[in-house]
């Protein structure tokens, strides 16, 4: 009989399905136990549980939930499942030392960028605020400081234009998938091929808070373009007009019209359209406060928009 590779599988976003799918469906690996953050509590005391906990029981996997991996409790857990590897994707605590060296050089952890480039806590979002043409993802050994570990392989691939945070997500957590899957059967070829990273190229991410999502009409139309598929799923890129934040839900750029920086020099069925830096932004789809989003030809049924100077 065929000797399974014995993993624990420690995530908590959305980001961290497709990797545990593609780790299941692999008839050389068994996921002996799924660690995530404890359910959260929302208003009206509704309890939401990680997405990585409804995959995980949905696949039938044995799920364990906690504030912090490295307790007594949890490294006596990790000791009595036999975890050959335990693989971390996108879980948001940081692992001790006494647990890296209990496990020494056996904790491997996906990371959604080509490193030492973007590491933190942010890299699909720094990719799409930047507009790179490349993206990839890097499977690496974890040590005490963040992203900083060997490289034990990376996958690259040109962007798709039209990718926003969604689509560019989704890709690099399959890609990201199939590479842990590789590496964890091959995994004493790419631990002798490991790469130091070189701290000289690094770049650091930060989190992201609501307030990067609003709009400076005093910069340029990429920067803008930018925010808009980096910032896709959340805070979503808003203006601010008469005190209200009006969600920008589609738009596109034409020349640039007479006019300063951030006026509103036209409102019709077309779109509102609003002066940046090099080229007018034209909005075509809004999300309101108190409204559903909508097309500005249906918004303008009911209500209007002044042409006004709105700042950034």
């Amino acid at each position: 009989m065929i000797q399974l590779i014995n993993i624990v599988y420690v995530s908590n976003s959305e980001f961290g399905i497709s990797p545990l799918e593609l780790l299941n469906n692999d008839k050389d690996i068994n996921i002996s136990l799924v660690i995530t953050q404890p359910d959260k509590k929302r208003s009206r005391n509704k309890v939401i549980p990680s997405p990585i906990k409804l995959k995980a029981l949905e696949l039938g996997l044995k799920v364990y939930t906690t504030y912090d991996i490295n307790r007594d409790d949890e490294l006596e857990l990790l000791k009595e499942v036999g975890a050959e590897f335990i693989v971390v994707v996108s879980f948001g605590q940081i692992i001790s030392k006494r647990l890296l060296e209990t496990f020494k050089n056996k904790i491997i952890n996906l990371h959604s960028s080509i490193l030492p480039k973007y590491r933190g806590a942010s890299p699909i979002n720094e990719t799409l605020l930047n507009l790179d043409e490349i993206a990839g993802s890097s499977i690496m050994l974890i040590d005490e400081k963040m992203d900083t570990g060997d490289i034990l392989k990376t996958t690259s691939f040109e962007v798709d234009p039209s990718f926003k945070y969604e689509e560019l997500s989704e890709k690099l957590s399959i890609i990201g998938g199939k590479d842990l899957a590789h590496v964890i059967k091959n995994y004493d070829y790419y631990f002798k091929k490991r790469k130091p990273q070189k701290s000289s190229e690094a770049s650091y991410t930060k989190l992201i808070k609501k307030s990067d999502g609003q709009i400076d009409f005093s910069q340029k139309s990429d920067i803008i373009e930018g925010k808009f598929k980096a910032y896709s799923v959340w805070p979503q890129i808003y203006f601010n007009y008469k005190g209200m934040n009006i969600k920008i839900i589609d738009f596109y750029f034409i020349n640039r019209q007479a006019g300063l920086n951030g006026e509103i020099v036209k409102v019709c069925n077309d779109g509102i359209f609003i002066n940046c830096k090099d080229k007018t932004l034209v909005i075509t789809k809004i999300g309101y406060p108190g409204k559903k989003s909508m097309e500005v030809s249906e918004f303008l049924k009911g209500n209007s928009i002044e042409k006004i100077i709105i700042g950034g």
